[in-house]
């Protein structure tokens, strides 16, 4: 199982991008939220070096904190 996880690991973290991206008009909205002084932030279930890895490429500077899953991060459910 943990090889497993770090095959996938590993092939997210260089293709977590593909067949990605924001809806349309998504980043626009938030830099007028941004302009206007509104705090933003992500929270995600994706593994975490994904939600970073995407919110730089595409909202770099429209978050103020973006999390995704990782261990020291408790999930509910």
């Amino acid at each position: 199982m943990d090889r497993v996880l770090a095959d996938f690991s590993e092939n997210y973290r260089q293709n977590c991008a593909n067949k990605t991206r924001p809806y349309d008009g998504i980043p626009d909205e938030l830099s007028v939220l941004r302009n206007r002084g509104v705090q933003t932030a992500v929270v995600s279930n994706k593994i975490d070096f994904a939600v970073q890895q995407l919110c730089v490429l595409y909202f770099d500077g429209l978050f103020d904190m973006a999390v995704g899953e990782r261990e020291d991060v408790k999930k509910r459910g």
